[in-house]
């Protein structure tokens, strides 16, 4: 259906704002030429629209959970149908799998109109200063996008960045400008990481005049530094990755929430914290986004029937005074498996929903999607001052006070365990373990699956070992190059990762 991405570009963008086509290589009746397409501020403003709806239909749903089946602390049920399962099994995931393919599509049909517009707005002329200001924030976010794409293109399909072999290691093609012709082969990690800081340099420069505040609905400077945060911890630049923690931090914007459990509970419940830097908008009734539906509830069977259960290693991680445990875990008071009726067992909780969303008592899994929050940059702050030997000792700091708000005692002497621990612990079920097993060069050793008094381990799919382990120095931590862009470029075709 979709064609290689070279050849993907939506033409009539502003026809697109409110959705997008199945085959966006060709054009509607109803197109509004090239040259037409961005002659007023007006045009930028549905441009910008579009480019924030697209953002909130790529973020959660199989863009974060794919990778969390890979990861060590999810169990298949056995009534999961296979949905997942070659993620989740490792072996039998190929470059001609559907998540595999649309993943790398769906970002670069956002990369296509994020650079048409920045093409288009270079002779763009502005009637008033007003109208300027408007542009360069329109500008702004086509910066960050960018480079908050690229960033999540070259994780998932381009080698784990290292300094020494950045400038040969391969990591995604690269595509600035549209140019239907063009037969991108892959750019080195290098050129890739060092587009993104160019983007996010900008972004943090077009968007300075929006006010930085918790929970804005618009990307801002605060967004571009926390991005920089984010990519800066994938390289193990650790003065870069603190700096820019450090700065969010120190602003004191986003204060963590009291160590109560309300506090935390409205964060996840009612999207209502002071530690979330960016919640993309959502309405009740429409521009909904990708739902992550772990908590698994059927309403005809008045019953939680998930695909997938949180393994008892991962709940053990959390102490019983911990906030967090009674907001991402719950025990169901009926969980049906097949012919099993459970009542001991835990799912996962964490992405239940707003009410706010609900149209019945039924939850719907709607959250507004959190796409930067204080909670990451204080794991990215502790680790990076952990590896930088003259600030070791702030990463005391840092880790216990964020320990502090989730209602957990300070440690004594932190170590670099504690800190993997709480990273874990927070970000749990965000898609973001898997990397960091990547980063940290550590195996994948699915942990210990949760059991119950009446069906054992039985409840839980036989499809892939309960207790597999893939080693660190495995090629599949790289995801495969989509098959249809090696059989449609030749200058990519010899270019797929090592072991697919």
């Amino acid at each position: 259906m979709k064609k290689q991405f070279i050849k993907i570009f939506a033409v009539a963008f502003l026809s697109l704002i409110l959705f997008e086509a199945c085959d966006l290589t060709c054009e509607p009746h109803n197109a509004i030429p090239r040259e037409n397409a961005l002659e007023s501020i007006t045009d930028a403003q549905k441009w910008d629209t579009g480019f924030m709806a697209q953002l909130r239909n790529r973020v959660s749903g199989f863009y974060s959970t794919v990778q969390d089946y890979q990861a060590d602390y999810l169990n298949a049920s056995a009534d999961f149908g296979n949905r997942g399962g070659a993620w989740y099994t490792w072996q039998t995931l190929n470059s001609g799998d559907y998540d595999v393919k649309d993943i790398w599509h769906n970002y670069y049909i956002a990369l296509k109109n994020i650079n048409e517009f920045l093409f288009l707005a270079e002779s763009f002329e502005a009637e008033s200063d007003a109208d300027k200001a408007k542009m360069d924030a329109f500008k702004g976010d086509a910066h960050l996008l960018r480079a908050f794409y690229y960033y999540q293109l070259t994780i998932r399909y381009g080698r784990r960045y290292d300094a020494a072999t950045a400038s040969s290691d391969l990591s995604v093609p690269l595509v600035l400008k549209y140019d239907i012709t063009e037969l991108p082969s892959r750019a080195t990690n290098a050129e890739v990481f060092g587009q993104i800081a160019k983007d996010i340099d900008a972004a943090k420069t077009l968007l300075s005049a929006r006010d930085n505040k918790p929970m804005s609905r618009v990307l801002t400077p605060d967004a571009a530094i926390a991005l920089e945060a984010r990519v800066a911890l994938a390289k193990k630049d650790w003065p870069t990755a603190l700096s820019a923690a450090k700065k969010l931090i120190d602003s004191g914007r986003y204060p963590l929430v009291s160590a109560d459990p309300s506090s935390f509970t409205n964060m996840w419940y009612a999207d209502d914290s002071t530690e979330d830097i960016v919640q993309l908008f959502v309405k009740k009734t429409d521009e909904e986004p990708n739902t992550i539906p772990f908590y698994g509830y059927n309403e005809s069977q008045n019953a939680n029937m998930p695909d997938w259960f949180p393994t008892q290693g991962i709940m053990d991680l959390y102490a019983e005074n911990d906030l967090r445990k009674d907001v991402y875990f719950e025990k169901a008071d009926l969980v049906k498996v097949g012919d099993y009726k459970l009542t001991d067992v835990y799912v996962i909780s964490k992405f239940k929903g707003n009410p706010e969303f609900n149209t019945t008592s039924t939850p719907r899994y709607i959250i507004r999607p959190k796409l930067f929050r204080m909670g990451e940059i204080y794991m990215i702050a502790a680790e990076a001052a952990f590896n930088i030997p003259a600030e070791a000792s702030n990463a005391k700091t840092y880790l216990n006070n964020f320990r502090a708000s989730r209602g957990l005692p300070a440690i004594g002497t932190v170590t670099l365990q504690n800190i993997k621990d709480e990273r874990t612990r927070e970000l749990a079920f965000e898609g973001q373990r898997l990397w960091d097993l990547r980063r940290w060069g550590e195996p994948m050793d699915r942990l210990a699956p949760q059991t119950s008094s009446v069906a054992g381990k039985e409840f839980l799919s036989t499809v892939s070992p309960l207790d597999l382990t893939v080693p660190a120095s495995s090629t599949r931590w790289i995801w495969p190059i989509p098959y249809n862009e090696l059989t449609t470029n030749v200058n990519i075709k010899d270019q797929q990762n090592p072991g697919w």
